[in-house]
């Protein structure tokens, strides 16, 4: 029976030293385990740095392109705006004054009416009424129709020399009042975009003989 103890406690201890693990063992294997921790962050943040520094660079290739298109279409506009903004002096070979149209008037007559006699009677506010004057008041209903006739010259229609035509309002553009023939004009058409200008006449009096 004691020899049985003796083995079995001789068991025990063989156990325990082939499972126990020092303090020395478990200092050393965090030490490992810190290693290992450590060297698993520094493989993500260089993981992560590069993913980053490709991403940046896909960007920057983008955003360069897109910079350069931008470029490209710029250039190419201002070409085309310097090929063909035109500015230049023509001269007036032919032209001609239009007058003002005549236009019917036309409407309706509501309102008093104020009479006074002596042979006649006007339309308006009746004033003072000397001896022997008679005077009425009273109602006018009708309509009536005339014309208003044109007086001033304000359409000048002429052709350049480059047998353009045009026509100008003076009413508008008074700088054109006293335009006549073999008067110099400085023509310019000048773009913005491809399909957006603007055109204008100037005429150049301190340039023209006449």
């Amino acid at each position: 029976m004691l020899l049985y103890g003796e083995a079995s406690r001789d068991q025990l201890q063989k156990y325990q030293a082939e499972n126990f693990i020092s303090d020395s063992q478990i200092s050393t294997l965090q030490a490992e385990q810190k290693k290992i921790e450590e060297y698993l962050a520094n493989c993500e943040q260089t993981v992560q740095k590069s993913i980053r520094l490709s991403v940046d660079s896909v960007y920057l290739i983008e955003v360069e392109k897109q910079r350069a298109t931008r470029q490209a279409e710029t250039d190419k506009l201002q070409e085309f705006i310097k090929k063909n903004n035109v500015s230049k002096k023509l001269k007036i070979i032919a032209c001609s004054w239009e007058k003002e149209a005549d236009t019917q008037e036309h409407g309706s007559l509501n309102g008093d009416l104020s009479s006074i006699g002596g042979g006649g009677g006007v339309l308006g506010i009746g004033g003072g009424v000397g001896a022997g004057m008679s005077k009425s008041n009273g109602k006018i209903n009708g309509r009536y129709t005339g014309r208003i006739y044109g007086e001033e010259f304000y359409l000048f229609h002429f052709i350049l020399s480059d047998n353009s035509y045009h026509v100008i309002n003076a009413k508008e553009h008074p700088e054109w009042r006293m335009a006549k023939k073999h008067l110099i004009v400085k023509y310019e058409k000048l773009y913005t975009d491809y399909t957006q200008y603007k055109e204008t006449l100037t005429p150049l009096w301190t340039e023209s003989r006449i």
